[in-house]
């Protein structure tokens, strides 16, 4: 009786996990935002509506599975062409 459940279980588990794994993925996107400090809460605020807004019109989702996450970071930490840019414009 036991090997009887067990095989059901698993044939259940086999014909819906895909279907489970499949709609977790296209309901829970994750935004990350790499940008350069400075912008305000305001600002932040701002873009994650509209981010939040665009995604769910572009892909069908609830606006509470939309996660993101803001990452400012420093102008140490941020290069562009092999130049640090804290070391200021390029000069010509």
């Amino acid at each position: 009786m036991a090997t009887q459940t067990r095989d059901a279980h698993r044939q259940h588990t086999q014909r819906h996990a895909p279907a489970a794994r499949t709609q977790r993925r296209t309901t829970m996107p994750m935004i990350t935002v790499d940008m350069r400090e400075g912008r305000t809460v305001e600002q932040k605020r701002a873009l994650v509506q509209r981010l939040t807004e665009a995604f769910v019109e572009t892909c069908d989702c609830p606006p509470d599975g939309v996660w993101i996450v803001l990452r400012d970071v420093s102008t140490d930490n941020w290069a562009i062409g092999g130049r640090l840019q804290s070391d200021g414009p390029v000069e010509a």
